[in-house]
């Protein structure tokens, strides 16, 4: 059996490296203060957000080995087209994005399958169902990494009827990662409902 690694945990005791929850605000606007998780340590978010607005996730993150897995789910009333998509530092940046997407979704008569390589060049994107209406619930599973020279995150989101694997990739290895950023499900014009969320993360190192 090989020796626990302690630069990795808070202590060296097997028993000890899970902590409690955090419990925070998903707000509308950037807060005026951020958490910074330990590794190991999980915080517990929730709110609501209008169509396609902006959800504000209050957490710092570690520009040097940051390494975080989300759970979110996503209730709202009613059937749209809704894209994710992750900003970090709560920042719009553009052209500095590569993604990869398989998709599979069942519409009322058939089965669909998309591949998509580097089809938009916008933060952390991806779709429940390619291009057609989504269902919720809608649950997103998340591997992030914000470590400088590897800055991605790898998702699987789905709803009852469908499911999509990303990865995105951020071309930039000069700006750091500091701050977890913002959400936004970007709907279809038939969505005017809000989005009632709720979102594990948790640092691993």
């Amino acid at each position: 059996m090989g020796l626990l690694d302690t630069r990795f945990c808070k202590t060296s005791s097997l028993y000890e490296i899970s902590k409690a929850s955090v419990k925070l605000d998903l707000t509308s606007s950037p807060p005026s203060s951020y958490y910074k998780l330990e590794p190991f340590e999980t915080a517990y978010i929730e709110g609501t957000i209008g169509p396609s607005d902006y959800g504000y996730i209050p957490i710092e993150t570690d520009p040097d080995v940051g390494q975080y897995v989300m759970i979110l789910t996503e209730h709202s009333s009613g059937n749209a087209n809704m894209d994710f998509r992750l900003e970090p530092n709560n920042t719009s940046y553009s052209s500095v994005y590569t993604h990869s997407s398989f998709s599979y979704y069942y519409t009322s008569t058939t089965e669909q399958f998309q591949i998509q390589v580097n089809l938009i060049p916008i933060p952390y994107w991806t779709d429940v169902e390619y291009g057609v209406s989504d269902t919720p619930p809608v649950i997103i599973y998340a591997l992030v990494s914000t470590e400088i020279y590897h800055k991605s995150v790898l998702y699987m989101i789905g709803d009852y009827k469908g499911n999509t694997s990303t990865m995105g990739l951020w071309n930039d290895t000069t700006t750091p990662w500091t701050k977890f950023g913002r959400i936004q499900f970007t709907d279809s014009t038939t969505q005017t409902n809000p989005h009632n969320i709720k979102i594990f993360i948790r640092r691993i190192i």
